[in-house]
């Protein structure tokens, strides 16, 4: 009898007795089989070669129906089909096959029997892989009770360590830890001798595995970690770097402005200058031009006088002395001196115009130039400032990146790390089902070479 479990636990109880029950029917395979017929052998083959490819499940099915009615239902038949089911990651009609490759007598095939705990593990079904374990746990005892362990034994007993370990290991909460040592600790009571030492070699490697792997991804991400950390003090260097060149030509820009407009100021003083002269001159000018107006008025006025006097006879009754040819001579002459005297005045003014003309013509460009001066000005003044705002707001994203980079350098949590547990914290990393390898093995158990199975 086996030892006495350490918990008393009636569900695991009831599990154990089912179990137990099933361990004691006879076994259905015999120790040799039969040598492989060639139609069996090209049956197989066709069934994994076509299973295994894309898109020929219906070949690769009617390749099984044969293999199985040629091998009169041999349970490795059922586990190769199986297998082809798992391949395509059917997983759940993977399991309900492994099952039937058990038979409902036959527990001694132990490959279907653990590729179904690895179907039901890989399915995310916890507690239906485990419960699987215990039959398995308690066939090896039952095949084991007379002391001859096979090799197969011993490495399915290598194996339920490993899946126990690794199931507690990868668990994704406490409470899957707690259920998988339920399973665990009475499997483990349970078994003696090769199979305790097989299967605590099993546990032993998964933790050695565990660790390692662990140990790998803390390494890595240290490496990440400080690649991370130079890259984020590069970033941040180069960003203050940007930021005092952005400053630099902000300062260059403002300097430029201000020798602008001192450049502008100066220009406009000179400009003003020239202008208040020319307006002076053209005052003096106006003045000069009404003077000799007003004298040319007076003029008028004292031609007129003598012209009226002329053709009057003086303003009274004709007399012999204005009358005689010497006073008309006289006013003749008075009237050629006025004449010549206005034609003077006359060319007098028409100089003294043309110079106001040339100075306000001369005005008149100044004024122009201090209007283009003023433009150019404004345009330059007003390339400053959109460069200025330019330069505003690439100041306003450096220095946001900048806060950003040595918030990450500060927290010393750098961001977007890759998962480098994942594969210590997957349970396939521990224990897969690598259905190459188990075609190779199948193959080789009907006298099937690996490289004619390939």
């Amino acid at each position: 009898m086996p030892p006495p479990l350490r918990h008393s636990l009636y569900s695991l109880a009831s599990v154990f007795a089912l179990a137990s029950l099933l361990c004691q029917m006879p076994a259905a395979v015999a120790d040799e089989p039969a040598p492989v017929s060639k139609e069996l052998e090209t049956a197989l083959r066709e069934m994994f070669t076509a299973g295994m490819a894309p898109g020929q499940s219906t070949k690769a099915e009617r390749a099984y129906g044969v293999a199985k009615r040629l091998s009169k239902q041999d349970p490795r038949v059922e586990y190769a089909w199986g297998l082809i089911l798992a391949r395509q990651l059917k997983l759940d009609d993977a399991a309900k096959q492994f099952t039937v490759a058990l038979g409902p007598a036959d527990r001694r095939y132990l490959p279907a029997w653990r590729a179904r705990v690895w179907t039901h593990l890989s399915a995310g079904r916890l507690k239906e892989g485990l419960e699987d374990l215990v039959p398995l746990a308690l066939h090896l005892l039952a095949e084991t009770a007379d002391d001859n362990v096979s090799q197969e034994e011993l490495e399915t007993a290598e194996w339920l360590g490993r899946v126990l370990k690794a199931a507690e290991l990868t668990a994704a909460s406490d409470t899957q830890k707690d259920l998988v040592r339920k399973y665990d600790e009475p499997i483990a009571d349970r078994l003696t001798g090769d199979l305790r030492d097989r299967f605590e070699a099993g546990r032993t490697a998964v933790e050695e595995e565990f660790a390692t792997l662990n140990e790998q991804a803390a390494q890595k991400k240290a490496e990440l970690q400080a690649k991370e950390e130079q890259k984020n003090a590069s970033k941040s260097e180069q960003l203050g770097d940007k930021l005092e060149d952005i400053e630099q030509r902000k300062s260059d820009s403002k300097q430029s402005a201000e020798d602008l407009k001192h450049q502008y100021e100066e220009q406009l003083i000179t400009l003003d200058k020239q202008l208040g002269k020319l307006e002076r001159d053209y005052k003096f000018l106006a003045s000069q031009a009404e003077s000799v107006d007003r004298s040319m008025l007076e003029l008028r006025r004292e031609l007129t006088l003598i012209e009226a006097t002329a053709a009057s006879g003086g303003g009274g009754a004709p007399t012999p002395q204005i009358r005689n040819q010497t006073n008309q001579r006289n006013l003749e002459l008075r009237r050629q001196g006025i004449d010549t005297r206005l034609q003077g005045l006359l060319n007098e003014y028409s100089a003294i115009s043309q110079k106001a003309y040339q100075v306000a013509m001369q005005a008149a460009g100044i004024i122009k130039q201090k209007q283009s001066l003023a433009q150019q000005y404004q345009n330059a003044t007003g390339q400053i400032v959109k460069q200025t705002q330019e330069l505003d707001t690439w100041t306003g994203r450096l220095s946001k990146q900048k806060q950003e980079v040595e918030k990450k350098q500060a927290s010393g949590k750098p961001a977007n790390l890759p998962r480098l547990d994942r594969k210590a914290k997957s349970l396939r990393t521990y224990v897969d089902l690598n259905i190459e390898d188990e075609r190779d093995q199948l193959f080789a158990s009907f006298g099937i070479t690996a490289n004619a199975a390939k």
